[in-house]
């Protein structure tokens, strides 16, 4: 490999005066956790060139990285992303990047992928950090791969009822994969917006409000489709569970009468009856057999009171 690239990549400008722990050797980590991100995204189809923008999906892998070996320790993306502008790599320009052809052309070829992630990994991090960091990015990658094949489900008939068979026993770590491959393939169809109040709050660690919601339960139904899902806020995911509202057909907002009780504590009146937002693809749009179920649960449970 180019002895100039292995040079940049050793001798990153990072910060050594804060207290940085061992585990990734006393200095900042931010700039290899960036790259490591950008190497994932090349890696996984959703960086096509040299132009790196600021995205959700590079936001998504350098928090990943950065929660599970810094924990609590609070930073932002926007950090090594302007900083690794002193490099001789990398230009900034605003909430775009270029990254230098040379270095480009050879993380889009496995070998040299994997050389560079190598050379990173062990200047920067130590051993066992190293070693969770790998296993990060392969489940990072294992996670893009299901919400991929989900997505690909769209262009087939929708079906409600998935067969439970070889799901009920997988380990955790599966669980996990197919929760948030499932959660992925929604929210990006609705830009990380949730589909009745439309907030889209992303935090500066890379939380995000919406999660992916299952309109038949998972439990029920064993359907990762994403037209059995809907991007929700957290309270409109936890009142879209509990029957306080549902979406007719027509994707129009049908609220609880609990609502309107005395002593309840919330403004409806801008979302009763309005239209939900929808993915911009139709071919995601919510399944109405998936709808159909979610009203028929919604009115057995006002007729049990």
């Amino acid at each position: 490999m180019n002895p100039e690239i292995i040079n940049w990549l050793k001798n990153l400008n990072t910060d050594k005066s804060n207290p940085w722990p061992n585990e990734v050797t006393n200095q900042a980590p931010h700039k290899p956790f960036l790259l490591l991100s950008v190497i994932d995204g090349i890696e996984q189809g959703w960086i096509e060139n040299n132009y790196i923008e600021l995205s959700s999906e590079l936001s998504g892998a350098f928090y990943r990285y950065w929660d599970e070996i810094m924990g609590d320790r609070n930073t932002k993306i926007s950090i090594p992303f302007n900083h690794l502008d002193g490099e001789p790599f990398w230009t900034t320009n605003k909430k775009n990047a270029f990254l230098d052809d040379k270095l480009f052309d050879l993380l889009k070829q496995e070998k040299h992928r994997d050389h560079v992630r190598g050379i990173l990994l062990r200047k920067y991090f130590d051993n066992e950090t190293a070693a969770k960091l790998i296993g990060i990015g392969e489940m990072s990658g294992d996670i893009w791969e299901k919400s991929k094949e989900l997505s690909e489900m769209v262009q087939n008939e929708f079906v409600a009822m998935h067969s439970s068979k070889g799901k009920t026993k997988t380990s955790i770590v599966e669980r996990q994969k197919r929760g948030q491959s499932f959660s992925l393939s929604v929210k990006n169809q609705y830009r990380y917006h949730c589909a009745v109040c439309r907030s889209k709050v992303i935090t500066p660690g890379g939380k995000v409000i919406v999660d992916g919601a299952h309109i038949i339960p998972w439990e029920v139904s064993y359907n990762d489709d994403p037209r059995n899902g809907i991007s929700l806020c957290k309270n409109h995911h936890w009142m879209f569970d509990e029957h306080l509202y549902t979406v007719r057909p027509d994707y129009t907002i049908l609220m609880s009468p609990i609502l309107s009780e005395k002593g309840q504590k919330m403004d409806i009146a801008n979302i009763a009856n309005t239209k939900i937002l929808l993915p911009a693809n139709e071919s995601y749009i919510p399944a109405e057999e998936a709808l159909l179920y979610h009203n028929r649960k919604f009115e057995e449970f006002h007729n049990s009171l």
